[in-house]
């Protein structure tokens, strides 16, 4: 019961925090995009790092040119010590994907929606495009 309690008021606060920033520029909503990412990927509750690996790859339609430089290594320190099998995987394709986008043939549309389709449109084409180099 705790542990839901906490989790509906980060959500309440990540929403009231993203509700406000779109009255700002551009670039103070990429800081504060960063800033939540990097939050919201360090909490304890899984349902929470898994919203947030999948709004990690959903944001880079939305935010294209943000630098990503400090999400990419909390991305890559979680799938190092977490636990969670699922986690672990879907953090790697998140650093991933943030390094390779640019070198991907990635519709961002493939990504939004359903959150397993987003992160298997990922790894397949992580998997052709990488492998394939080879």
């Amino acid at each position: 019961m705790k542990s839901i309690r906490r989790t509906l008021m980060i959500i309440i606060i990540v929403f009231l925090i993203t509700n406000n920033s779109a009255a700002q520029p551009a670039k103070n909503r990429e800081i504060l995009a960063e800033k939540n990412l990097i939050y919201s990927l360090t909490q304890k509750v899984d349902g929470i790092i898994e919203s947030t690996l999948y709004n990690t790859l959903f944001l880079k339609e939305y935010f294209p040119s943000m630098n990503y430089s400090k999400v990419i290594p909390v991305l890559e320190q979680l799938s190092n010590t977490t636990q969670n099998p699922s986690i672990k995987y879907k953090a790697n394709l998140a650093a991933m994907y943030l390094k390779y986008c640019d070198s991907l043939g990635l519709n961002p549309e493939v990504i939004r929606g359903d959150q397993a389709a987003g992160f298997k449109a990922v790894a397949n084409e992580l998997n052709d495009k990488l492998l394939a180099s080879f």
